[in-house]
């Protein structure tokens, strides 16, 4: 299967380590992974795809890691699942061509505890109109 990951960033955090652990297995398994990783310059997500830069604290990652300057739902590749895992990313996977595979959001924590209320009328929007049909979670959220 081809299966892409919205990954918010590559720097060391819990959520990131899991959601890089998951694609990491995955792809062990055969399965063609790719985490879509925004970086905010155009010229820097060029460099970094032609030098193949990964996180540097997860040696021997077999996901493919493809920088973006910006997700959005034309940069989403073809594939047959398409995982959101942070509500930032959940707009870019619900927009995104059938061609790009099943949608998912996958939730590790109430978002809510670390991006306070801030995010919430958007989030209510989101998740009430356009949010992927499927959520998974890691937990009992």
């Amino acid at each position: 299967m081809k299966i892409t990951f919205l990954c918010p960033h590559l720097r060391i955090a819990g959520g990131v380590r899991a959601i890089l652990i998951h694609a990491d297995r995955l792809a062990r398994r055969g399965h063609e992974v790719t985490l879509l990783v925004p970086v905010k310059r155009t010229l820097a997500a060029w460099w970094r795809n032609r030098v193949r830069t990964g996180p540097d604290w997860m040696p021997g990652l077999e996901a493919r890691v493809r920088w973006v300057p910006e997700w959005s739902a034309a940069r989403v590749p073809d594939g047959d699942v398409v995982i959101a895992t942070s509500w930032q990313s959940v707009e870019t996977v619900a927009a995104a061509a059938p061609r790009c595979g099943r949608k998912f959001y996958f939730i590790q924590h109430y978002e809510s505890l670390y991006h306070g209320e801030a995010w919430s009328p958007r989030w209510s929007r989101v998740s009430s109109i356009r949010c992927p049909p499927r959520r998974t979670a890691s937990s009992g959220c």
